[in-house]
This record gives structure tokens, sequence and C-alpha cells, in this order.
């Protein structure tokens, strides 16, 4: 970090900035300072500096030549990372700086104001159809049954990560373990009442706010709420009928996360 702020700064200014950023890296910072150790006392007076040390490290480096941020699951990321982004789009708006973000669709319910004030793309990624999962499963694994091969496609409902995955379990009657977890984190992650519709989902044929309504116990209007969420989610899919799951996967998922209060009231 010191070698490449030397390249812009010196001096107080040099030492000023690697600190406030080697404090908000985590890699040990000098506890003598005594602008670190105000900045440690008043959250208001440490975040202002945290962020003018990124500010200033940034301008530097967009002065020189334009600078690309790539920031992977956007989805994960705390509230203070999102806030010195937005700010450095903010303070460096005439600069050549560019953050790309990618994120899982559940960010526009996290974050739904995030970079709305900013001059924004918002490019959604397809999911890979079907024709291209099947030539990628007969790629990997050569010749096998059609509803084999069908039956992974379902799975993977075109993420790529879930067929590799699929393909490297080889095991067409079980989830693998990474699928699974991934699936149940992101029920996981839902609001309470969420969760209850998308277990309650798992188990009517139709997915319709009044047939869940009967399931769940709450009114239509409630329910009809929770199904935005989980479409926003990319959970669920609206259909002619009502809904739909995404994948086979998350209902499975779903079903494995009934409780007995779910199974009585079905």
């Amino acid at each position: 970090l010191d070698a490449r702020l030397a390249r812009w700064f010196a001096g107080d200014e040099h030492a000023r900035i690697a600190m406030f950023l080697a404090e908000l890296l985590g890699l040990g910072a000098d506890d003598r300072d005594p602008r670190l150790a105000a900045a440690r006392r008043d959250r208001r007076l440490g975040a202002d500096q945290l962020r003018r040390a990124w500010l200033d490290w940034l301008g530097a480096e967009v002065a020189a030549r334009p600078l690309v941020i790539v920031v992977d699951d956007l989805q994960w990321a705390d509230a203070a990372s999102l806030a010195h982004l937005d700010a450095a789009l903010a303070a460096l708006a005439d600069r050549p700086l560019l953050i790309i973000g990618f994120a899982r669709p559940e960010l526009a319910a996290l974050a739904p104001a995030l970079w709305r004030d900013r001059p924004l793309d918002r490019v959604v990624l397809a999911p890979l159809a079907p024709r291209a999962a099947a030539e990628l499963v007969s790629a990997a694994l050569g010749p096998i049954a059609p509803a084999r091969a069908a039956r992974m496609v379902e799975l993977a409902a075109g993420n790529p990560y879930f067929l590799e995955e699929l393909l490297r379990h080889g095991d067409d009657d079980a989830l693998p373990a990474s699928v699974r977890a991934i699936a149940h984190g992101r029920i996981a992650a839902l609001p309470i009442l969420a969760r209850r519709v998308l277990r309650a989902a798992s188990l009517v044929p139709a997915i319709t706010a009044t047939a869940l309504a009967r399931v769940v116990g709450e009114p239509e209007e409630t329910i009809a709420s929770a199904l935005a969420t989980l479409v926003a989610s990319d959970l669920l899919i609206p259909t002619a009928d009502g809904h739909g799951f995404r994948s086979e996967l998350y209902r499975i998922a779903a079903l494995e996360g009934l409780v007995d209060q779910d199974r009585a009231r079905s």
C-alpha cells in the first residue's frame, strides 16, 4: 500500500492517506498516531477521515489514467462499502472512473436505491438456454440417458454454476451439497413471511395467493406482497395461472425446510 501511494503522495499527506486506508482495510494502522486515535473515538470523524483518504487515493489514480473498479457479489456488500463506492461516483463524476458490480437478483430488494442518482446502466444476464445447457451436459458427460440429462438441465434452470456442480456431482438423485447450501442460504436470507410462503408454495399444486393464504393463514393481500418479494429474489416466476419455482431445486430446498406447522396446515 505504501509503495502504491508513494506514486502520488509524499510526506504527511502520504502518511495520512496510508494510515486511514490501512485502517479501512484492516491492515494494522499505527495506533500511536493521534489522528487515528481521535477518529476511533469519534465515529463520525472516523467515517469522514476514511472516506477522505479513499477519495484522495482514487482521485490521484484517475488523474493519471482511467480506472475500473470491479466488485463481485454486491448483494453481500456492507452498507459502508456501498457508501464509499457511491461517494466515489459522486466526487469523481467528471473523471474517467467506471464501477462494474455483479450481483444476484436479490440486490434489488436489499438495496433498491443503489446508485439510483448516478449514471447507471443495468444489464440483466439471461439464464443459459436449455439447448446450451444440454450441450454442456453432453460435452462433459458424453452420451447419457436423455431423462438424466433433462433432469440436470431442469435443476440448473440456466444457472452455469449449478449446472457445473450437478455435472461434478454426477448423481441426479440427490442435490450436491454446494448447490443445496446456496439454495438454503438464499431462502434463509428472506424475510420470515416470505420464507413461510415459499415453504407453503412447495406443497400446493397451484401457487396462487388464494391457495397459499389457506396454508399460511394470512390475508391474500399479505400473501401477494410476499409473492412479490419472492419474484424480486428470483426464487419464483409469474406464470399464466399464478406462480412457479424458478428452479426445481428451490422447491426441493423449500420442502426440506418445512416444519410440522406447515405440514399440518397443508
